[in-house]
């Protein structure tokens, strides 16, 4: 980031340093590693095309010089929501991203990597999937290990695709494995990780139409092993079989799950259910859970984390699930709950080797739905737990401090009243307990650079 724009406490505090904006630029993504390094990557817009450009930063440096990943060319329509980034404990950058070639409606999907102290610079994009594709960025999903092994998945004319990525010498390859294909049978929001042993987890939606626009939808999940024969397992069922996920179209594609690793390689997933036999608004809701044991090889029960009744028109669980889980064990789980014309975030969490939820605890501050609501989680390895989500007035944080319990919300960036959130995530905590934020905001119906803010922000836990 250039130093105009960010700044470098003397004498390094606990809290949020101070941020950074990069004025023009839209969707930034942010990754981190054990190390404390971080990968920033974000979009503009320039001409008729967009740009994808990445910031790197070294906690003994700070950001580094910015580095073109995809340069404008009015020939390619680049997705800006669909960019994904991963950073390994090397500091070896991946990113993924969709674009469509010659406005043919055919949506590649691209890979670009940085090698740590590659002069060069990011390597030329490659395309990972094939045919004629529609694609968006809910329909693809990819993890990179702390060794650079990495798994994508993608949703492609009836079947739930992946490749792997056994090391960047050989990086994506040609292999394409079918994890699931079924006629009849949509996948949703597939996510997917990758554990230290080189062996990953996927989870998906599959949706099934009943007729007269309402389907049941399933979550299934499907383990990698490189070594086995095939490599992914036959998927199963992992939402309650009592209990059916009915979505009324186009409620469907507002299904969110999320899906994270402890340092043993087992895996978390929660996700959100609802009875919707007539719209948004009616029906049951749930908020589920389950756990992977990599020991056994076996999915746990499902575990009911809160259910919801409505009893006025607007009261539902709203659309965001966000988990968090770190080596040992502790768990965490956020989703947003709305009363009225209201979304606020709902926590629980759960210290490992423990069957008791704390919670759920309401964070509340208003927030009106005029705009997409959007939550993370970071949760450090001792159990310190940061929620980042949008109120009415900007992007708020609050910290769970595993010694003195929840503190104060702070407000990490303003938005302007004429201005709206499109995106805001969380990296993961390096050793220490230290992640970065990130958000993009635009202001005003325009389309100029000083309407497109990306802000970045350090939070600092022991100085």
């Amino acid at each position: 980031l250039d130093t105009a724009y960010y700044c470098t406490p003397t004498a390094a505090r606990a809290g949020w340093e101070p941020g950074a904006t990069l004025y023009g630029r839209i969707y930034p993504v942010v990754a981190s590693n054990a190390a404390g390094q971080a990968m920033l990557v974000t979009s503009a817009r320039i001409g008729s095309s967009w740009e994808l450009r990445s910031h790197f930063y070294d906690p003994a440096a700070g950001w580094q010089g910015s580095g073109i990943i995809r340069a404008a060319d009015a020939s390619v329509d680049i997705d800006p929501v669909s960019v994904q980034v991963r950073l390994d404990d090397n500091g070896n950058a991946v990113v993924v991203w969709l674009q469509d070639t010659n406005a043919d409606s055919n949506w590649e999907m691209m890979s670009s990597t940085l090698r740590f102290g590659d002069t060069g610079g990011w390597s030329a994009p490659v395309q990972l999937n094939g045919g004629t594709t529609y694609l968006t960025n809910t329909m693809f999903a990819f993890d990179i290990n702390g060794a650079g092994q990495g798994l994508i998945v993608w949703s492609q004319e009836g079947s739930l695709l992946a490749k792997y990525h056994p090391d960047y010498t050989a990086g994506w390859g040609t292999a394409v494995e079918t994890v699931v294909s079924a006629v009849g049978s949509g996948y949703l929001r597939p996510r997917v990780v990758m554990d230290e042993n080189g062996r990953g987890m996927a989870i998906w939606a599959e949706d099934i139409a009943l007729g007269g626009d309402i389907y049941d939808v399933t979550i299934y999940a499907s383990r990698f092993d490189p070594s086995a024969s095939p490599v992914w397992s036959s998927p199963v069922a992992i939402s309650p079989t009592t209990q059916m996920g009915l979505f009324v179209f186009p409620n469907l594609f507002s299904i969110d799950l999320a899906l994270e690793l402890d340092g043993a390689g087992n895996a978390y997933a929660a996700w959100w259910q609802r009875n919707d036999v007539s719209d948004l608004e009616s029906g049951d809701s749930f908020v589920y859970t389950a756990r992977f044991d990599a020991t056994s090889g076996t999915w746990g029960a499902t575990e009911e984390v809160f259910s919801f009744t409505p009893t006025s028109p607007g009261d539902s669980i709203g659309n965001r699930v966000a988990l968090a889980v770190n080596a040992v064990g502790d768990l965490a789980i956020a989703w947003n709950g709305v009363v009225g014309k209201a979304d606020y975030p709902m926590v629980v969490r759960r210290e490992a080797g423990t069957t008791t939820w704390e919670g759920p605890k309401t964070l509340l501050t208003g927030r009106f739905p005029e705009s997409r609501f959007e939550l993370d989680l970071a949760l450090d390895e001792s159990g310190n737990l940061m929620v980042l989500w949008q109120d009415s007035s900007g992007v708020v944080a609050s910290r769970y401090d595993a010694a003195t319990g929840w503190q104060p919300i702070e407000e990490i960036v303003n938005i302007p009243y004429a201005g709206y959130l499109w995106n805001l995530g969380l990296s993961k905590p390096d050793a220490s307990g230290n992640f970065f934020a990130s958000v993009g905001v635009k202001i005003g119906a325009g389309a100029t650079t000083g309407d497109w803010h990306a802000h970045v922000r350090r939070f600092l836990a022991n100085p």
